[in-house]
């Protein structure tokens, strides 16, 4: 289980430390792919599944089914962690998520999320208002 924040800075090889605690947990290859919240999203490579788990048994002959297949496992690149954990990420994936120099990385159980540091503090400020709707919603709140 993987959990917390870390931040890190992109260096001029677009090259990028994987924090050691997340790299004791997923060892030394990864797969990373675009999230839905335009961040990236990292896995342990024996843990790929994680990326198809709800879409993988989705009928192809729905669209919406066959775009999600395709958004998530089309961008989906392998990584290996290299000298002191670092990575070089994928140019695409890059601009996906609008990473340019300080990134976050935030650990979400069974994989890591990636972040430009603009755009996770910009995701924690719009997310605030939703998670206080949400906790309202749980049973037992009566």
């Amino acid at each position: 289980m993987v959990i917390g924040q870390y931040s890190g800075s992109v260096l001029r090889d677009f090259r990028v430390g994987f924090p050691k605690k997340f790299a004791e947990v997923f060892g030394d290859h990864l797969l990373i792919t675009k999230g839905i919240e335009n961040c990236l999203v990292i896995v342990a490579r024996p843990n790929w599944k994680l990326l198809s788990r709800g879409i993988d048994t989705a009928p192809y002959a729905k669209k919406r089914d066959r775009e999600m297949q395709a958004f998530i496992l089309e961008n989906t690149f392998e990584v290996a962690l290299q000298e002191l954990n670092r990575f070089t990420i994928p140019s695409e994936l890059r601009e996906y998520a609008g990473i340019k120099k300080d990134v976050i990385f935030t650990g979400v159980e069974q994989y890591v999320r990636l972040w430009g540091k603009e755009q996770f503090k910009e995701y924690q400020r719009t997310i605030h208002p939703s998670v206080a709707e949400y906790l309202e919603e749980l049973p037992g709140k009566d």
